[in-house]
């Protein structure tokens, strides 16, 4: 969910950790509104995911939520 990806972000340490937390929102963002995942759905969702979380992104990111 958002909630999750939100508070991994804002909780992030490091390169890894803000990373992780762009990949939840990726994640996210590709699962919103599905109450339940099948497999399938949910590997479809990760690779929609994946290429938001770069380095850049996450610091971008980041710094706009302040």
């Amino acid at each position: 969910s958002s909630v999750i990806a939100d508070s991994a972000l804002t909780g992030a340490r490091g390169n890894s950790g803000a990373i992780l937390a762009q990949f939840f929102q990726g994640l996210a963002e590709a699962t919103k509104g599905k109450v339940r995942l099948s497999t399938e759905t949910f590997a479809q969702a990760a690779t929609k995911a994946e290429p938001t979380t770069s380095p850049a992104s996450a610091f971008l990111n980041f710094s706009n939520m302040k």
